[in-house]
């Protein structure tokens, strides 16, 4: 049973992709759900994944699509054909942190995902395109699937929010604690499109941000990559070979 979460501050938005998505789907014990509330992306997904079932609960952005028919049993295969696999998405990177970080005085760009590949329809403006699923070190947040024993493992994303990461970089935080417990990350490369960006740029999350007295989406943006700067030194950089 796939258990799908959509954290969302936009409920129409949100329901329009889960329609899409029911269209799309195969497996009779898809679940797909808004996380519907004015409160952090990391927060609505841990409040969406609260009173799930499944052995695989997916969280997917409310600005993305996927183009594939049966993508709830690709899904569903990948798990089962990959036991050591505890976390999948559309879009990943073979590497997490330049060879330069802890070497040289920290800059956030240190941490950039390295070697991107997708099979979005904007994939080669990313990185590159492939159609065959790779292990990767760190996915982007669009698309986080796990297998729910790596999901408890990881201890769900009240650990993530306990740390400070409540909307950046929560994908970097996923993959890393699953290097740290043994986990593989996997690239799924289903065809689908990211829009990016529509809920970090509105004006009603910059309003909630400021009325918690933070400065804006870059002092969240900032913050993130500091914690996981600090948190992860005993694993990063993180590479993947091809």
């Amino acid at each position: 049973m796939i258990d799908v979460i959509i954290p969302t501050r936009n409920l129409d938005r949100a329901c329009a992709l889960g329609s899409a998505l029911e269209v799309r789907a195969t497996l009779p014990s898809t679940s797909i759900e808004p996380a519907y509330s004015q409160d952090s992306a990391v927060e609505n997904m841990r409040r969406g994944a609260a009173d799930t079932k499944g052995n695989i609960i997916a969280f997917l952005h409310d600005d993305c699509t996927i183009d594939e028919d049966g993508w709830d049993a690709k899904i569903d295969y990948h798990f089962h054909r990959y036991p050591n696999c505890g976390l999948l998405g559309f879009g990943g990177a073979l590497g997490l942190g330049t060879p330069d970080l802890y070497k040289r005085p920290y800059q956030l760009q240190q941490l950039a995902r390295v070697q991107f590949f997708s099979n979005m329809s904007e994939a080669e403006h990313h990185g590159q395109r492939t159609t065959q699923p790779r292990r990767v070190a760190v996915l982007d947040g669009f698309a986080q699937v796990f297998r729910r024993s790596a999901y408890v493992n990881m201890g769900g994303w009240r650990d993530a929010l306990d740390a400070g990461i409540t909307f950046h970089m929560y994908d970097a935080w996923a993959a890393c604690r699953m290097w740290e417990l043994g986990w593989e990350t996997w690239l799924l490369p289903l065809a689908c499109s990211h829009h990016g960006g529509l809920t970090s740029v509105s004006q009603e999350y910059d309003a909630w941000l400021r009325a918690k007295g933070v400065e804006g989406d870059a002092e969240v943006h900032t913050k993130a990559h500091e914690v996981i700067y600090e948190r992860f030194r005993n694993i990063l950089p993180i590479r993947v070979e091809e």
